[in-house]
């Protein structure tokens, strides 16, 4: 993300949410996604994020999930 691109299939849903999209960098470096406009959407790139780095977190061996189990809201 910090590089500014997002491989994807090209689906047009996940365009559309690309484009309400921005980068955000706070002070101490972090990188988040963020929306242009309020009503704008991103929760496809949000969601593929989160998953990614869920993803590369377990291959890592750091799984929140075997410590503490699943959180219901």
């Amino acid at each position: 993300m910090a590089s500014k691109r997002i491989i994807h299939d090209n689906n047009p849903v996940m365009n559309w949410a690309i484009s309400n999209m921005v980068i955000d960098i706070d002070a101490a470096g972090n990188v988040k996604p963020n929306k242009k406009k309020v009503p704008n959407k991103i929760d496809p790139v949000v969601a593929s994020l989160t998953g990614f780095f869920t993803y590369m977190s377990d291959l890592q061996g750091q799984n929140i999930y075997q410590s503490r189990g699943a959180m219901v809201i």
